[in-house]
Order: structure tokens, then C-alpha cells, then sequence
């Protein structure tokens, strides 16, 4: 059946969608370490321009729009990956109800001829 083969599909790109989406938390926890290392880069870098002569710049403010334009990217991106998993999903519910429907019919058929 058409009906069974493309709720197998739709189902298995659900569940990769969602090992994906499980990664979300994993780039989110290194992107949060990853800032902490450049606010500790930062405080040693103003040190070091301290104790010489000219302007030091703040690591951090020289990186923070690359940084939130970074997250901002990562954000949409597994924000898109939840609408296709919405998405998948009412595809799911829609393709078992009519496969539901198309056994029912079957079985009436049938039910029908064999009188």
C-alpha cells in the first residue's frame, strides 16, 4: 500500500529529525563554554595590554556580534527542524487515520462480497 509506505517514510524521518533535534542541547552547552573561555581569554588579554603601552581592545565586545549572529543562525536552524517535526507529525496522524479509513472500507468490502 502507497499509504503504509509513506507513513514508514514520514516516520523515519521523524525519528532521524529528532536525533538531530537532541543535538541542540549539546551545541547549546558548547557554545555556552566556548563563551566562558573568551570572557577568561578577555580578562587575560586586558592584562596583558595593561602593562603595555597603547589601546587594548575587550576581546569580548570584538566577538559578541559574531558570537549572537552565531546563535542566532544555530537557533533558526533547529527552530526550522521543530516546524518539520510539527509538520511530520500531522502528516503521521493524517496518514494513520486514512489508512484506519482504508481498512475499514476493505473490510466492508470484503465483508460484502463474501455474502
Amino acid at each position: 500500500m502507497p499509504k503504509k509506505s509513506e507513513l514508514k517514510k514520514v516516520s523515519e524521518t521523524y525519528k532521524d529529525l529528532t536525533r538531530i533535534n537532541g543535538k541542540d542541547s549539546e551545541i547549546d552547552g558548547q557554545i555556552k563554554k566556548s563563551a566562558k573561555h573568551l570572557s577568561t581569554a578577555a580578562s587575560q588579554f586586558k592584562n596583558i595590554g595593561t602593562s603595555s603601552r597603547g589601546n587594548q581592545k575587550d576581546l569580548e565586545m570584538v566577538f559578541s556580534a559574531k558570537v549572537i549572529k552565531t546563535n542566532k543562525h544555530i537557533a533558526e536552524a533547529f527552530s526550522g527542524i521543530d516546524k518539520a517535526k510539527k509538520n511530520l507529525l500531522g502528516r503521521k496522524t493524517a496518514l494513520n487515520s486514512e489508512i484506519t479509513k482504508l481498512n475499514g472500507e476493505l473490510a466492508t468490502v470484503k465483508s460484502n462480497t463474501i455474502r
